[in-house]
């Protein structure tokens, strides 16, 4: 697995009747990988359930670097429904991505990724 750069922990409880629930989630981040884990601990009459979830948070230049590796070159960055240009701080990010049809340009892909 991946080395652990840093790791974030919070810790938030909240108890519900008769059900008490648990949540705790980590921040880890290393060169290539950024991913945000959560687990919740339920207890109901007695009974404890542990469920784990993740979110795999991708930079613009790892999703390139993907689309790239699959043929696909990305055209244009958006950053809302409006069409407005992609910038750190826009709320959304829309990416269009196109298989390029000459030689030359698939070529221009290869080369980048070395």
């Amino acid at each position: 697995m991946h080395d652990l750069i840093s790791k974030a922990d919070c810790l938030v409880s909240a108890r519900h009747q008769n059900k008490a629930v648990t949540t705790r989630t980590n921040w880890f981040e290393d060169s290539d990988l950024s991913c945000l884990e959560t687990a919740a601990t339920f207890v109901r009459n007695g009974r404890t359930e542990v469920r784990k979830w993740w979110h795999w948070v991708y930079t613009v230049g790892e999703i390139r670097r993907l689309l790239e590796q699959v043929g696909l070159a990305i055209t244009n960055l958006y950053g809302s429904h409006d069409g407005q240009p992609y910038k750190l701080a826009s709320p959304l990010l829309f990416i269009v991505a196109e298989k390029p049809t000459s030689a030359a340009t698939r070529k221009q892909i290869v080369n980048r990724k070395s």
